[in-house]
């Protein structure tokens, strides 16, 4: 899907001229869903700027160093808010993401779910959101197939800066150190703050 994984091709034994990319595109006419909220979530979001991660309860996809940054960004920021649509597939750091969240400063702003959502409550939830956090803190790769889908919405998209997923995501949204919880909680806030993405914006 890129140019990089392109040139890594060719030292593999790839011929150049066998060896093209294609960037992922997107249909114009796919519609979305935009019902099926829990009742209490509108009352609770109350039109704030809401950030969207979605994933496994598990702390090698970056979750504590989520809660960490919004944390920080909350205090920067009086409104933006954090919905974890955390997958029950895989619960080995459940129960410490939990009591994570509850010692949170700011965890009334934090609205978790830990039950699996079914597509029209998930498209809501997608429709809903201010912008995606997709760090991937510890699982670099080319792309993954997961942004792709999320820039669907045409919403920004807060991703880990590793060489190829920062290069790609960065003009539709923002690229923050691996592991920098300071770098993710300005990258929320600079995104709260200007309600817009500026392309080819660069690194926070």
């Amino acid at each position: 899907m890129t140019d990089v994984a392109g040139r890594r091709a060719l030292p593999a034994g790839c011929k150049k001229a066998r060896v093209h990319f294609s960037q992922p595109g997107k249909n114009n006419k796919d519609c979305f869903e935009n019902n099926g909220l829990p009742e209490t979530f509108d009352p609770w979001l109350q039109d704030r700027p809401c950030f969207l991660f979605m994933g496994p309860p598990s702390m090698i996809r970056g979750v504590l160093e989520i809660l960490d940054a919004f944390d920080r960004a909350a205090e920067k920021h009086p409104d933006i808010c954090l919905v974890c649509l955390f997958r029950p597939d895989s619960r080995l750091d459940n129960d410490l993401i939990v009591k994570k969240i509850d010692r949170m400063k700011h965890q009334k702003r934090v609205w978790p779910v830990l039950e699996l959502v079914d597509e029209t409550t998930l498209n809501a939830f997608l429709s809903h959101c201010f912008a995606f956090v997709k760090t991937f803190a510890m699982m670099p790769s080319e792309i993954q197939l997961a942004i792709i889908k999320d820039m669907a919405w045409g919403k920004p998209v807060i991703v880990a800066n590793t060489e190829v997923t920062g290069k790609f995501s960065r003009p539709f949204g923002l690229a923050a150190r691996a592991g920098r919880i300071k770098d993710l909680s300005d990258a929320m806030v600079k995104l709260a703050d200007s309600k817009a993405v500026i392309p080819n914006s660069g690194d926070t």
